[in-house]
């Protein structure tokens, strides 16, 4: 019932949830993340201090409308083009499988 003491051995030695609790160490989620990042440094031999000095700003990669739509229209354009040659390769091995197969009957 309640009140009643564990016996001897019976558990972890502790008597309530909360003194169990107490004695757990909970790092911050920062050290945590900075562990599995330092981790994962040293597997990939990734060094972040290599690519500080990048320019990766493309805040200044704006065009203007016109070139939008010659970009647009270059890009369909090849599209269509490799639409156009996978359907001709299509075709020609479709050809080449009747061919086996009405050498073979």
């Amino acid at each position: 019932g309640a009140g009643r003491r564990r016996p001897y051995g019976g558990g972890y030695g502790y008597d309530d949830d909360d003194a169990y609790e107490d004695d757990f160490v909970v790092d911050s989620e920062e050290e945590e993340e900075e562990d599995w990042r330092r981790e994962m440094r040293k597997l990939t031999g990734y060094d972040p201090r290599r690519f500080r000095e990048r320019d990766d700003d493309d805040r200044s990669m704006e065009v203007g409308f016109s070139q939008l739509m010659a970009e647009e229209k270059r890009s369909e354009r090849l599209g269509r083009r490799e639409d156009q040659e996978e359907e001709e390769r299509e075709r020609q091995r479709l050809e080449a499988k009747a061919k086996r197969q009405k050498t073979r009957a």
